[in-house]
């Protein structure tokens, strides 16, 4: 592991400061992130800065953050963080599947070796799998979403 640097350390606690000052649903701008931390969107500290901030916010908070293009970063509202932040990143990881799998599917045959063709198929085997559990956890996602009469989450009819 490398050394933290102490600048990324005081910006991470100088922005979980400011943070904590406002409520779900508000948005935080970048002008006021940068001014706050003295890290710079495009400096070579950034990611390392964004990274950390974003972890221990969610882990001290339990609020997940959202940017909003060219304003800032949102603090998620309850709604948002349940349901429509999990269905983004599902629907993402099926599109990197399906990207994934088309890839690997375009390499012609003639130019494998023959084990290289036992890893395609198994990995063309991996890819479909794998899309299929994220497919399927979409799928009960969505019915879970859906409000029933009674209060309690719909279930999956066989």
């Amino acid at each position: 592991m490398f050394d933290a640097k102490q600048a990324i350390t005081n910006a991470v606690q100088s922005a979980l400061t400011l943070f904590g000052q406002h409520v779900r649903g508000d948005v935080v701008t970048w002008a006021a992130i940068d001014q706050t931390t003295g890290i710079d969107r495009g400096s070579s500290h950034w990611t390392a800065f964004n990274k950390r901030f974003r972890r221990d916010f969610l882990n001290s908070t339990g609020i997940a953050l959202w940017p909003v293009a060219g304003v800032g970063l949102q603090l998620c509202t309850l709604s948002f963080q349940l349901k429509e932040l999990p269905l983004l990143r599902q629907r993402r990881a099926v599109r990197q599947y399906t990207k994934s799998l088309n890839a690997v599917r375009s390499i012609p045959d003639a130019e494998l070796s023959t084990h290289q063709r036992m890893v395609k198929s198994h990995k063309i085997d991996q890819l479909r799998a794998a899309r299929r559990k994220v497919l399927a956890s979409l799928r009960a996602s969505n019915v879970l979403a859906k409000a029933s009469s009674h209060g309690l989450p719909r279930t999956r009819s066989a």
